[in-house]
């Protein structure tokens, strides 16, 4: 029986092993963490957090991103018996402060100081993870000697009785309000695990199942559902750097994810961008006609009816966990007919979180389901929720007055309103302090007359909050972001204002004049602050979209540019040209786009940012808004078996006899690393002289590794007519790589290729050689070689210009010599510009005619 949370991963490491649990892609790679792995690091970093001062009961807060690290961290902290305190990044410093001073805690996991702790020593999360050096302490071998006899080499076993047990306790999570003394609830082992149990029958999670996860670890929804549940059932967990829409979007694609669990505003964000994309294609009506199509057909066909937007969401997605907000009934709709099932479900911090959920058979709009596996539900004569079970909380920490309040005979009282259907099901009427009382006492809740006016398409969001009136009660008031026209949005408040109840009318309005609500780490909107700034009288024109408003979006631009270009600012003026004033080539351009998305919020994809040619396009692009951010994925036809096995025999039988018919000889000489010393992908690197040089390259590999190499291959020449594409990619294992345009995907398929175990050939001049001799080097090999994080061998090749030169149609024999250097590892320091020249360095030295590398 699993005592604590430790335990679920160790079982899971028995279970599983070297399965893949965790990963992360940074920069073009990503990082795969075994279970065996994860088990191991986290015995690891409990020992130097005991060696760092934690005990049993100690507090250890954790401000970091989700990442292996941090999951890593907290396993460690459960394992030395240490109490977890997660916090939220986007928590103020203040209110850190006035957690910490509650808290009192030992330690602080955190990849940066944090002002006003006191002397709260530090750990980064990376801290806590094994180095290189202690990798052969996995998976198992690793004991917990020195853990105060808990357990030694027995484990990973159950945790003997030094451990923590099923009650102590685990967690002290604080909820998100932002004002007066934040509370801290107070979770067990036992309340967690619980939830665990509930989450995986509201959730069936099969064992290699792919689950992208998005909210903060600091939320439980996250932990026990995307995190817990996830490890019991052998799922591997995704972890993005980014919560935008098109990191999710490309996430979704590139690791073809079956499961996500969210918000209800990822599920909008994530549609909005779709049927941004619907318009610009003129299909709206045929979008509309098929979304009522689908509602006649069948769950199991309408992937099929919907393949395009499917292949697009990585052609997996089946499954979606809601929770932690008001799910919009129409949005449900939406993405049920699209083919991808949408469960709801509600829960409180207080209550580990799950408390309700529909079923993957049973799913009804507009409902939370049905109270999940031994937690007791029921309504108080007011329609508040209450709730008990094992998964509850015992109280706040260190706030008997708090508890006290929250508690009703042993039940929890959850502060919503509720009412059951004729099914049973719970459902939602809001929360009980938002509920707007009129002056003649009726009561409005607002979550109905939004999702009225939100019907409507001239709105694109919608909050409704109680008004105070000078003569008592409260006013309907709407406060809209327009999807376009402010005019239209007025428009609109009438036509809600036909179909809702007299006590519903909305009787005032203000525009928001941001391009969102303020929201809450779980993305819940901040109704306090947005009703605060409505009394105080703000107003402001909307923005046409979802960029930022155009003064605003100027100077920022500015400052990116004069960032991304190294001009100072007076030099970035409209009319300046990207390319010939401000020195932005197709690389540059990458990293600029990095920048616009990041500071800014706006995307905008390769192509569109090669067609822009001056400061001010750039800027008329942002405000119109980009399109849907994702990557093309590689064809995966070209790299399975039976194309490999075609690809061995075509070299063998016909391109390497035709090769050595006009190389006479073919010599090779150097490093004898290609013949078996080097283990794994590698970068190859090679000069680029003749249209010989990828089967000269390739012909000198041992067989097992040309058979996992691929070469980048120019897409403007090698990808332009079908029948060139396919034997380019049959014959060599060639790839498009664009040399202009969608540089960035380039990148991304070169990481693709290194994390499914393939050698890259790249030819890092970018173009045939006119005259024979060696180019510069582009600057994106830099990048290239920095992010793939893969050893770099240089290969040159002599003689291949005099065969068969740029212009030329049919060869002429002669001899070649093929050079190989040694394998270079780059120091991560070095910048993009540092790396290229390290590397061209290394090239001029194999060119020059120093004889001394040995033949092979």
């Amino acid at each position: 029986m699993t005592a604590a949370l430790p335990d679920l991963l160790f079982d899971s490491e028995r279970r599983f092993g070297t399965r893949p649990a965790l990963a992360i892609r940074r920069g073009l790679r990503t990082e795969l963490w075994s279970f065996a792995d994860l088990a191991g690091a986290a015995r690891l970093a409990a020992i130097r957090l005991e060696a760092a001062g934690v005990a049993p009961g100690d507090r250890v807060l954790a401000l970091a991103p989700n990442s292996p690290e941090l999951v890593v961290s907290m396993f460690g902290t459960w394992l030395a018996g240490g109490v977890l305190v997660p916090i939220d990044l986007r928590t103020p410093l203040d209110v850190i402060a006035r957690i910490a001073e509650q808290t009192e805690p030992r330690l602080l996991i955190a990849d940066r100081s944090v002002d006003g702790l006191g002397q709260v020593p530090r750990a980064s999360p990376f801290q806590l993870k094994p180095s290189p050096r202690e990798a052969h302490l996995f998976p198992s071998a690793l004991s917990l000697k020195g853990l105060k006899g808990r357990g030694g080499a027995s484990l990973p076993s159950p945790l003997e009785e030094e451990g923590p047990g099923v009650r102590d306790l685990a967690e002290i999570v604080f909820t998100s309000g932002t004002t007066g003394a934040p509370k801290g609830v107070m979770l067990t082992h036992a309340n967690i695990l619980s939830n665990v149990t509930s989450a995986l029958d509201a959730m069936p999670i099969a064992v290699g199942e792919r689950l992208l996860s998005l909210l903060p670890l600091s939320h439980m929804m996250e932990q026990t559902a995307g995190l817990l549940a996830a490890l019991a059932a052998g799922a591997t967990i995704y972890y993005t750097t980014s919560r935008r829409s098109t990191a999710v979007m490309a996430a979704l694609q590139r690791h073809r994810i079956g499961l996500l669990i969210c918000v209800p505003e990822v599920l909008r964000l994530l549609l909005a961008g779709i049927e941004r994309e619907v318009e610009r294609s003129g299909r709206r009506q045929h979008w509309e006609r098929m979304l009522r199509l689908a509602g006649r057909l069948p769950m199991a066909l309408r992937p099929f009816l919907f393949w395009p937007l499917h292949r697009r969401l990585g052609g997996r997605l089946r499954l979606v966990l809601c929770g932690g907000a008001a799910l919009d009934p129409q949005l449900w709709r939406t993405w049920e007919a699209v083919g991808v099932r949408v469960i709801q479900g509600y829960g409180a911090t207080e209550c580990a979180p799950i408390v309700t959920s529909n079923r993957l058979d049973r799913r009804l709009p507009a409902s939370v389901g049905w109270p999940v596996r031994g937690v007791g539900l029921r309504l108080a004569p007011d329609g508040a929720v209450l709730v008990r079970g094992p998964n509850v909380t015992s109280g706040y920490w260190r706030d008997e007055v708090a508890t006290e309040t929250v508690f009703e005979d042993g039940w929890y009282r959850t502060g919503d309103l509720g009412s059951f259907g004729s099914l049973g099901e719970l459902r939602l009427m809001g929360r009980k302090k938002e509920m707007i009382v009129l002056s003649d006492g009726r009561n409005v809740f607002p979550q109905d007359v939004e999702a009225e006016i939100e019907r409507d398409p001239a709105i694109r969001a919608c909050i409704v909050v109680g008004k105070p009136k000078p003569g008592g009660g409260e006013e309907v008031h709407a406060v809209l972001i327009p999807a376009d026209d402010p005019d239209a949005a007025t428009a609109a408040v009438r036509r809600a204002n036909v179909r809702l109840g007299p006590h519903q009318q909305v009787s005032g309005m203000t525009i928001w004049p941001e391009p969102d609500f303020p929201r809450t780490p779980s993305l819940k909107v901040k109704r306090a602050e947005v009703l605060a700034l409505v009394e105080q009288g703000q107003r402001g024109a909307p923005p046409t979209s979802a960029a930022p408003t155009s003064d605003h979006l100027a100077g920022r631009l500015v400052a990116l540019l004069a960032r991304a270009s190294a001009r100072p600012p007076a030099e970035i003026r409209p009319q300046a040209n990207l390319a010939l004033d401000l020195g932005l080539d197709s690389l540059a351009r990458v990293e600029l786009a990095v920048l616009l998305e990041e500071e800014l919020g706006c995307w905008l994809s390769d192509e569109e940012m090669a067609d822009l040619k001056t400061v001010a396009e750039l800027e008329a692009a942002l405000e119109r808004g980009g399109s849907i951010g994702t990557v093309e994925p590689l064809p995966a036809w070209p790299r399975c078996g039976p194309a490999r096995l075609v690809r061995s025999v075509l070299q063998q039988l016909v391109l390497f006899p035709l090769l050595h018919l006009v190389c006479r000889p073919l010599r090779v000489e150097g490093a004898p690393i290609c013949r078996g010393g080097l283990r794994g992908p590698a970068l190859l690197i090679a000069n680029h002289s003749s249209h010989l040089d990828s089967v000269a390259a390739l012909s000198i590999l041992p067989g097992d590794r040309r058979r996992r190499t691929a070469v980048a291959a120019a897409a403007d020449y090698f990808f332009q007519t079908e029948p060139l594409a396919t034997f380019s990619a049959l014959a060599l294992g060639a790839f498009p790589f664009h040399r202009e345009g969608a540089v960035s995907t380039s990148l991304a398929h070169c990481g693709d290729l290194a994390d499914a175990g393939d050698t890259l050939l790249v030819f890092p001049e970018g173009t045939r050689s006119p005259d024979g001799r060696l180019g510069a080097f582009k600057p994106g090999i830099g990048l290239l070689a920095r992010e793939l994080r893969l050893p770099v061998v240089p290969i040159h090749l002599h003689g291949l210009f005099a065969i068969l030169p740029k212009g030329r149609s049919c060869p002429r024999p002669g001899p070649v010599r093929a050079r190989v250097g040694e394998p270079l590892v780059l120091d991560p320091a070095l910048s993009n510009a540092e790396a290229t020249q390290v590397l061209e360095a290394a090239m001029r030295r194999l060119a020059s005619p120093d004889p001394s590398p040995r033949s092979t």
